[in-house]
């Protein structure tokens, strides 16, 4: 009879459906007499169940699964030729001894030194290990697959998204609501000019400017909405393309709604919080 904490060393290999197959029926016996063994099951199963999430799902490289498969075929290989020698097995002193009117014959032994008992369980490997390469081949795929769908819902969201910016472009531009002023050149973009476009309702704003000078490297142009002078109202910065052209799609602040007047300057790329009055290159009319 084993002892109680013996019983309780028990518990996860059960829980794990691998404890020797001999110590069940004990243990099981044991368990309807303890409560207090039976809670402790109870939560070595909840660890158990929680195994298959406990690693991430991670893509093997290249040279780990031409290892694993390399090994595959070598051990396959190896398996036929114990196999092979197995099928010529030649008796070593396999002598029968009888007892009780019973006779016994002792398991013979091959020349590569393998029983049939060996021989049978070093297959059942082989074939567990194809069985988890395969396994293993089949859960990289999927993960591909997933990863496959999620790249291609980020590119129709980017798409969808691009629509629905062009179609409020459209909107503020054909609108006859919308408000409509001109920009002039000024200073190092005198040939520059600008359209700008915007609904008061709600604040969309798009810019249309064309001549404008390309810009030092970490240097961008912001759009400023001035209600009052001393204190005007950053917007989005922006580059031109090779030609000087550029399109801008902005939002207007809802304190900055009523602005009248409209500039361009030269920033940091980043944005800055108050223009740089030497460097405006747009500037609507007063």
């Amino acid at each position: 009879m084993r002892s109680h904490e013996e019983y309780k060393e028990m518990l996860p290999a059960y829980a794990l459906d691998a404890l020797d197959a001999n110590d069940v029926g004990e243990l099981e016996n044991y368990l309807r007499t303890s409560e207090e063994l039976q809670g402790e099951l109870k939560e070595w199963r909840a660890t158990a169940s929680l195994l298959a999430y406990a690693a991430p799902v991670v893509e093997p490289s290249d040279s780990v699964r031409e290892k694993l498969f390399a090994n595959i075929r070598k051990q396959s290989r190896e398996q036929a030729k114990v196999i092979s020698v197995e099928e010529k097995r030649v008796p070593v002193e396999a002598k029968p001894v009888q007892t009780n009117n019973v006779v016994i014959f002792p398991m013979q032994k091959t020349k590569s030194g393998w029983n049939a008992f060996q021989v049978v369980m070093a297959a059942a490997a082989s074939v567990a290990i194809v069985f988890l390469a395969t396994l293993l081949w089949m859960t990289w795929q999927n993960n591909k697959a997933s990863q496959s769908e999620i790249a291609d819902l980020r590119n129709r969201l980017e798409q969808t998204q691009k629509e629905l910016a062009q179609s409020r472009e459209e909107n503020v531009l054909g609108s006859p609501e919308s408000q409509k002023v001109a920009l002039a050149g000024l200073g190092t973009a005198p040939k520059a000019q600008a359209f700008l476009a915007y609904d008061k309702k709600t604040g969309n704003a798009v810019l249309i400017a064309e001549g404008l000078p390309s810009v030092p490297a970490g240097k961008a142009y912001q759009i400023w909405y001035i209600t009052d002078m001393a204190n005007p109202t950053p917007g989005k910065t922006f580059k031109p393309d090779a030609n000087g052209k550029a399109t801008l799609r902005d939002r207007i602040p809802s304190g900055s709604i009523q602005a009248t007047v409209f500039a361009v300057t030269i920033e940091d790329e980043k944005g800055a919080t108050s223009p740089t009055l030497d460097t405006i290159c747009l500037k609507s009319a007063s």
